[in-house]
């Protein structure tokens, strides 16, 4: 009996620690001390935490989406402040009016339209505006006066956040794997263990390796299945997508014919006449 051959270089990303975790699972149930088998056994076993790096990938970094949220919290903050501001000027309320005075200028200059610059001019626009707060206090009271104060102070812990989180993302890089190196590696392994049962049971003085060999040639039979199912389906896509792009083609030149056999039946007729 042999080992039934398949190509495991079209076992997916993630099939392939599954298939791996089988063939130590099956090779372990059948004695691998007696069939000489233990140091192919311990040279699967290293690659399993190889194989768990095999993962779904991942196209952004874990905290980009959570920036994300904070930037957009952080300029909902700078509009909420200049809209209420522009609203505080036009209705002209006595009592606010000198505060919105001193106050509104501020706002105009630094935080009307701040959505449209990228994020590291508003990241500094933004620390302009709390440096001039500092050292303009009067500023600072107004907008307190104004009611302004919970936006003003939202900002500065949203841009705070948004700035330490950015910060860690670029000292904490996502971690770059090499999956198609991973790959190779423990297919290499993997075939190199069946060949090695396959060189065992050549030997005419030798353990029974049959009923090994029959566990896993019914995984084996299982992946292949797979790998065919999978080859056929993206065959039959491929001739789809031709076959649309053909339809596509014959329709696009289609009406680009049409004028010139309606002109040329126009002469004919005129021929005949």
């Amino acid at each position: 009996m042999k080992l039934k051959q398949i190509s495991l270089s079209k076992v997916l990303k993630l099939e392939l620690p599954p298939l791996l975790n089988d063939v130590i699972r099956i090779i372990e149930k059948h004695n691998p001390e007696h069939l000489y088998l233990e140091s192919s056994v311990r040279l699967l076993k290293e690659k399993q935490q190889l194989a768990d790096l095999l993962e779904v990938p991942r196209k952004a970094h874990p905290l980009t989406k959570e920036i994300q949220q904070l930037r957009e919290k952080e300029l909902q903050c700078a509009g909420a402040i200049s809209s209420h501001m522009q609203f505080i000027v036009r209705v002209d309320i006595d009592s606010m009016r000198h505060a919105s005075s001193i106050a509104s200028p501020v706002v105009k200059r630094f935080l009307n339209g701040i959505r449209k610059n990228n994020d590291s001019v508003t990241n500094q626009i933004i620390k302009q505006f709390f440096d001039h707060l500092k050292k303009t206090p009067e500023v600072e009271n107004a907008l307190i006066d104004l009611g302004l104060k919970p936006f003003v102070d939202e900002l500065q812990k949203v841009n705070d956040e948004k700035i330490k989180l950015t910060s860690l993302r670029i000292t904490k890089p996502k971690p770059r794997v090499n999956s198609k190196l991973i790959q190779k590696e423990i297919q290499n392994d993997i075939r190199f263990v069946f060949e090695t049962i396959d060189v065992h049971n050549l030997y005419k003085e030798k353990p029974n390796y049959d009923p090994l060999i029959h566990e896993l040639n019914i995984l084996l039979t299982r992946y292949s299945i797979i790998i065919n199912t999978r080859r056929t389906h993206n065959k039959k896509r491929t001739v789809t997508k031709t076959e649309k792009s053909h339809i596509s083609m014959t329709t696009e030149t289609t009406p680009l014919l049409l004028p010139h056999i309606i002109e040329d039946s126009k002469l004919r007729d005129m021929e005949k006449t």
